[in-house]
């Protein structure tokens, strides 16, 4: 869900597994409109609004679209150029957003363009341009802090990937204690890929901005199903009060609080 800017005032953007993307007032929450998607597209699997005047949707046959949520029209659609299954979206600057997968990695796409000019991921170049769905490294939710280079990814292997897009070297698997070996790059046509070949990690160490840096110490989970902890990481949030923290929510029923 969303909220959006329209011709009539502020709208909430609700999209469907039945691939409808419905507007509701948001003062009395009743339907205003709506848009079916076109059954070629696939699924509607993820979906990003500015907050303004425009949305994004990832479908399962690896679609794009970009809604005009003021006029509520398809203005243009995109293809995850290695064709996999959108699972999460999420805002990135003001003409670009970043683009989860069923296949473990997260590109940049930008939307005037139509181009992809990043794309890091969870296993080597070699399996990502393979094709292979690999369901361990799903990516289920995207954290993108406002104004900042870098962003949070986290998976069905239940880790937490830090990814600094001005500075690829530094990223790092955040809950991770065992020593991996080094990211490769690679450039192919308008592409820079950013690729782990196991698990790298660092120390642990206390949660902090140091630059565009972000590090995680702490680890507490709450569960809510007989005290199971693990599973897959479906939901994030960077949340500042009472200090800055970061929010997991599990499979498990868990909520894991990294300070």
């Amino acid at each position: 869900m969303g909220f959006a800017k329209g011709t009539t005032g502020v709208s909430l953007v609700a999209g469907t597994s039945k691939s409808r993307v419905l507007f509701y007032d948001i003062a009395t929450m009743k339907l205003e409109d709506e848009i079916t998607l076109r059954p070629a597209y696939g699924r509607l699997t993820a979906m990003v609004s500015d907050g303004s005047v425009f949305a994004v949707i990832g479908t399962s046959e690896g679609m794009l679209v970009l809604i005009d949520t003021r006029f509520r029209i398809e203005l243009k659609r995109f293809r995850h150029f290695l064709g996999h299954q959108i699972t999460s979206l999420s805002m990135h600057k003001a003409d670009s957003i970043l683009v989860g997968t069923a296949a473990g990695d997260v590109c940049v796409l930008d939307l005037r363009t139509g181009k992809w000019p990043v794309c890091v991921c969870s296993r080597s170049l070699q399996e990502l341009k393979g094709n292979d769905i690999n369901r361990r490294l799903r990516i289920n939710s995207i954290e993108h802090v406002e104004k900042m280079t870098y962003f949070i990814a986290g998976s069905n292997d239940s880790m937490i990937r830090f990814w600094d897009l001005k500075n690829l070297e530094r990223s790092y698997v955040i809950n991770s204690s065992e020593a991996g070996t080094p990211y490769s790059s690679y450039r192919l046509n308008d592409t820079v890929y950013y690729c782990e070949n196991a698990a790298p990690a660092v120390p642990r160490s206390p949660l902090s901005h140091a630059g565009n840096r972000l590090a995680l110490e702490a680890n507490n989970a709450i569960s809510a199903n007989n005290g199971r902890s693990g599973g897959p990481i479906t939901s994030m949030a960077i949340v500042g009060v009472p200090s800055i923290m970061l929010v997991t929510g599990l499979q498990s029923g868990a909520i894991r609080v990294m300070i």
